[in-house]
């Protein structure tokens, strides 16, 4: 997409570099939310724009996906429909289940919180979203008891540490300014039974203090 040529924000600069700069900053560290949504004015005007550019020259990679579902791109709709009819989509678990997440980001506001519910906690199949990009809609509804409660379940019957970092990553994001908490969830790892329900203790009862009345 070439280079910036004039001066911006550090928050623009960021944003660049995880979604059109060296493809490792996205690989090791996914493009979390903030990284777009903090942009504001012009630059966010920009960063659309530069969105939507990589789509209409048909460069959509993961990360161009992933921002033009945090950035609520209604313009990018209609492609990102024809990207699930393509053969990819048709065959890929992942990219579909990608494409739908973003879909469903741009148009969050009617989205069926019990039904991604359901999916996270199993009591409906789906090859459409996987649980990785269930998880992360979820954040967008902030701290409603039935969503917490949905991602404890989770992150205390977590089967491999990549499910429980990226609830980890949720949780965090969601009380994002509970110092204590995010320090517990930074401890990561299926180190001994004891210790890891030692650490689950202590998050529940953080979050219990957090929700409550």
């Amino acid at each position: 997409m070439g280079n910036i040529e004039k001066e911006h924000s550090e928050a623009f600069s960021l944003f660049y570099e995880y979604v059109f700069g060296d493809y490792r900053y996205f690989h090791y560290n996914g493009l979390a939310e903030y990284v777009c949504t903090d942009l504001e004015g012009d630059e966010r005007k920009e960063a659309r724009e530069l969105i939507i550019l990589a789509f209409k020259k048909n460069v959509e990679q993961d990360r161009t996906i992933r921002a033009a579902g945090h950035l609520r791109i209604r313009e990018l709709v209609p492609r990102l429909e024809e990207l699930l009819r393509s053969e990819k989509g048709q065959n890929s678990n992942e990219f579909r289940s990608l494409v739908n997440w973003a879909l469903l980001k741009i148009d969050f506001e009617n989205v069926d919180r019990d039904y991604i519910i359901a999916i996270l906690l199993g009591e409906i199949g789906s090859n459409d979203l996987l649980k990785e990009d269930v998880i992360t809609l979820l954040i967008g509804f902030g701290k409603d008891t039935e969503v917490i409660n949905a991602l404890l379940n989770t992150y205390l019957n977590a089967e491999y540490v990549s499910q429980e970092l990226i609830i980890s990553y949720a949780l965090s994001t969601i009380f994002e300014y509970n110092t204590e908490l995010h320090n517990a969830l930074r401890i990561i790892g299926f180190n001994s039974t004891e210790k890891r329900k030692e650490r689950h203790q202590k998050v529940v009862k953080l979050i219990n203090k957090e929700i409550s009345p």
